[in-house]
């Protein structure tokens, strides 16, 4: 803020400056101008003297800058002498110039001429004027700066520090509400990131809680068969059994408690994965035109570095029913598989209507995945094999089927002998 108070500052300066270099300089010029002006009119004064013609018979029309002439013959009085020298009965707005009259090598009078000196009224309003449009000028300037200044700089200082406390996780601090047009409504953004940052801190502290509750529960149940199995084990292994009978019953006890033991671990991947999958959908209309808008933005650029072409076909806008934060989820994600698993040559939007729906495929050129994997490529945790150096955590499309689920809709996935297509359904509104 301070540094803008210099540029304030600065303008001021530079307008005063910049008026008393301009006026100066016309001050200057019209009084050159009058000077030269004048001395030309005296000269051919003095001709027309030299070739005979008397004072009183110069016609002063003819002169641009000289406006009198007056004549004092000697011998006069000293007094006259001296008042004709300082300039009597001559205006103010007006200057003077004397020059003597010869007679034989003698001077026999003197010769005043009275002229526009360019200091009049007329200069007078042209340094005003041009003074006075700097003034417009500079005030202009500076109440756009200061409007700046008090509607941009300085609400914007009073909330630079809000993203460094949110990210050092500071969420119980209040964001005051703001009617500036520039912030208010990033302001209200920033306490509704708030709000859910906050909401989510609290889920995964709770979910932690959960969860360490769960695998202390289930790391206490574990114990008892594990116990049972070692305790078998052992005994077979030492030949304590003298009957194959006794064996076999040993076997079964031990077979018992290792599907006790799996039952205990899909408790917790079901557990695990019922946590993990708590999303909240909200309902509501949108335009198709404002989701395929949202994925140009996000994915024109980034295929173009890559040099990947992106297409979209034609389509109708239509309304569509369901969460569009949520779909532009789903798509990010099946474009980002896009990406990670095709050849890079493509990538391809399609539309069609089906049953009241809305089906938007996704298609990327590159080896598709084979037939047998079709059926277990929406399951949690599954990877398909051509993901073996292919970071992930195999939760993407599982994640979005449940997202399409909560919105009515539906995702499935086809192939062709060159390209895998994934066709999102939604219903319209």
């Amino acid at each position: 803020m301070k540094y803008f108070n210099k540029i304030i500052a600065a303008v001021v300066l530079l307008w005063i400056f910049l008026a008393s270099l301009s006026s100066g300089m016309l001050y200057s010029n019209n009084l050159n101008e009058a000077d030269k002006g004048c001395k030309i009119d005296i000269n051919r004064i003095n001709v027309l003297i030299s070739n005979g013609t008397k004072v009183e018979d110069i016609n002063m029309a003819d002169m641009k800058y000289v406006t009198k002439i007056e004549e004092l013959v000697l011998p006069c009085l000293n007094e006259e002498l001296s008042e004709f020298f300082k300039g009597k009965d001559v205006p103010r707005n007006l200057g003077y110039t004397i020059q003597p009259i010869f007679a034989k090598d003698n001077i026999s009078g003197y010769l005043r001429f009275t002229y526009y000196s360019g200091n009049g009224s007329t200069l007078l309003y042209s340094i005003l004027i041009l003074n006075l449009s700097l003034l417009i000028m500079a005030l202009l300037i500076i109440i756009t700066l200061f409007f700046i200044k008090n509607s941009i700089l300085k609400p914007f200082n009073e909330i630079v520090h809000l993203p460094y406390e949110l990210s050092k996780g500071h969420l119980k601090m209040e964001i005051k509400e703001n009617k500036n047009r520039f912030f208010g409504k990033f302001l209200w953004g920033l306490d509704l990131l708030r709000e859910s940052l906050e909401t989510h801190k609290k889920r995964e502290m709770q979910l932690e809680k959960e969860k360490k509750t769960l695998i202390l529960s289930i790391s206490h149940d574990i114990k008892t068969p594990l116990s049972t199995i070692k305790l078998y084990s052992k005994a077979i292994y030492d030949n304590l059994y003298e009957s194959g009978e006794s064996k076999a019953k040993a076997a079964r006890q031990i077979e018992q408690k290792a599907d006790q033991i799996e039952s205990f671990v899909e408790a917790i991947i079901a557990t695990s994965t019922e946590n993990l999958l708590e999303i909240q959908v909200n309902m509501g209309e949108f335009y198709l035109k404002t989701l395929i808008n949202q994925l140009c933005k996000t994915y024109a650029d980034k295929l173009k570095l890559i040099r990947t072409e992106f297409y979209i076909d034609h389509f109708e806008d239509v309304l569509l029913k369901g969460d569009i934060e949520r779909l532009i989820e789903v798509f990010e994600n099946i474009i980002e598989n896009a990406i990670k698993y095709g050849d890079g040559k493509y990538i391809r939007i399609t539309f069609a209507d089906e049953d009241y729906c809305k089906l938007i495929t996704v298609t990327n050129s590159g080896r598709p995945i084979p037939g047998t994997e079709f059926v277990h490529m929406f399951e949690s945790f599954w990877r398909g094999a051509n993901s073996h150096d292919k970071n992930g955590s195999g939760l993407g499309l599982y994640i979005c089927k449940e997202i399409m689920k909560k919105m009515d809709g539906n995702i499935f996935a086809a192939n062709t002998d060159d390209s895998m297509n994934f066709t999102v359904v939604v219903k319209y509104s």
